[in-house]
């Protein structure tokens, strides 16, 4: 599979963490995260739509908007794991069939994902995330309130043992602030897995748990070496340290990225636009994280391909001049939402 990215990759999110056809009214996880998003669920009962259903969503969009480039993220509400193996391994081999998905990607929790890492890999999937905010175990029970350190450290060590590139996402708050020297080894022991560090999102005042990044950074400036900054597909700051440990720094608070300059929500964002397009477990697409007036259902035999253009362009994922022409002109509407970019 073809691994080179660009900025203009159209990038999906997709919430495939229970079987196809499974119904589900809430999201059910293996660890209780007080942070976690619970998205589009409404406590409205629903039957998950199945890889087919996803691999059309996607090679939909796909041709609708002429992209040359996609990358594909399981990661949702609960864990992708939780699907099954066999699930999982079925929707990445369809996937990767697609002949523009350059990258299929996961985050997940590691708990689950030690014994099925092999037939993932062999399946498709070009890399893992793994959320991990303490290396200790009262510090992981505080964080995830169950007792699974071991077996996310066993599954660390799994994927070690393939060819699947590993990183791993640490939320940076006051259970873990005295194990930075800890997650320092962790990296450079292995290659410089890269720690990328991220704050607590503030959204209702000040939360009692938050520390800014600058405190871990001071932890750390006296054993950089390497400072790299990158602006795509989100802002962030790589540290390599003398001891090979390899640290990203990515803030929730960082300034509103999203080109989409006449949406009416945009000084209330507090996502600053994440560039991926979110597929959910009922098959809603959803360009934007915080508006809910652009979602389409695109298994609706209704939906035309301008609905698809106008939600990505009014979401900050398609750009006017990306926008497909149609006997040499563009879409009138597609001009309501101003100049977008992927």
């Amino acid at each position: 599979m073809k691994k080179i990215l660009n900025n203009k990759t159209l990038r999906f999110r997709l919430d495939k963490t229970v079987p196809g056809g499974k119904y589900v009214k809430k999201p059910k996880c293996n660890i209780a995260c007080t942070w976690c998003h619970l998205d589009y669920f409404n406590n409205k009962e629903f039957a998950a739509i199945n890889n087919v259903d996803f691999y059309n969503i996607i090679k939909r969009v796909i041709d609708v908007t002429s992209s040359k480039n996609a990358s594909i993220r399981f990661a949702g509400s609960s864990d992708p794991t939780l699907a099954g193996v066999q699930e999982l391994e079925d929707l990445i081999q369809k996937l990767d069939s697609i002949s523009q998905v350059s990258r299929i990607s996961m985050t997940t929790n590691g708990i689950l994902l030690g014994g099925m890492i092999n037939r993932l890999e062999d399946a498709g999937l070009s890399d893992v995330t793994i959320s991990l905010n303490s290396l200790t175990r009262d510090g992981y029970i505080k964080y995830a309130q169950r007792d699974k350190l071991n077996a996310v450290l066993d599954s660390i060590e799994m994927v070690l043992n393939t060819h699947i590139p590993l990183k791993i996402n640490m939320l940076y708050t006051k259970i873990n602030e005295n194990e930075i020297n800890a997650f320092e080894e962790l990296s450079s022991k292995n290659n410089g897995i890269p720690i990328k560090v991220i704050d607590l999102l503030q959204t209702n005042g000040k939360n009692s748990l938050y520390l800014p990044l600058e405190d871990l950074y001071a932890q750390i400036k006296e054993k950089i070496v390497d400072v790299c900054e990158e602006e795509w597909p989100y802002k962030k700051t790589k540290y390599t340290l003398k001891s090979g440990a390899v640290f990203i720094f990515k803030s929730s608070t960082q300034k509103n990225n999203c080109s989409n300059l006449n949406c009416a929500v945009r000084d209330k964002c507090t996502e600053g636009c994440r560039h991926s397009v979110r597929i959910g477990l009922d098959g809603l697409l959803k360009p934007c994280g915080v508006r809910n007036d652009n979602t389409l259902q695109c298994l609706d035999e209704q939906v035309s391909n301008n609905d698809i253009i106008y939600a990505l362009t009014s979401g900050g994922k398609l750009s006017y001049e990306n926008v497909p022409s149609e006997n040499g002109r563009k879409p009138s509407y597609i001009k309501q939402v101003g100049e977008l970019s992927y």
